[in-house]
């Protein structure tokens, strides 16, 4: 990635997906239209926080569509279990 800061040709370079990781060590990961977050709620300030009572009983995991949910409001986790495991 020092090329693309340094701004020097990067014919060979191509990034194909981006992780993140929130404050209180969840992680995510980032792939086309798709992130898969590895956590029940938000992994950091907002609501539902990690421990909360709001995070009990939600999904091991969240699955969202970007394109078509931008918001992340429609967690596709139970339903698509295929791109779940592509994304683990």
């Amino acid at each position: 990635m020092l090329p693309l800061l340094l701004n020097q040709k990067t014919a060979n370079y191509k990034r194909t997906n981006t992780i993140h990781h929130s404050i209180d060590g969840s992680f995510s990961i980032r792939k086309g239209d798709w992130k898969l977050v590895l956590c029940k709620g938000s992994g950091g300030w907002s609501n539902p926080r990690p421990g909360s009572a709001a995070e009990k009983g939600l999904p091991k995991y969240q699955l969202f569509n970007l394109k078509n949910d931008p918001q992340e409001k429609n967690n596709l986790y139970l339903s698509n279990t295929k791109k779940t495991n592509q994304l683990k």
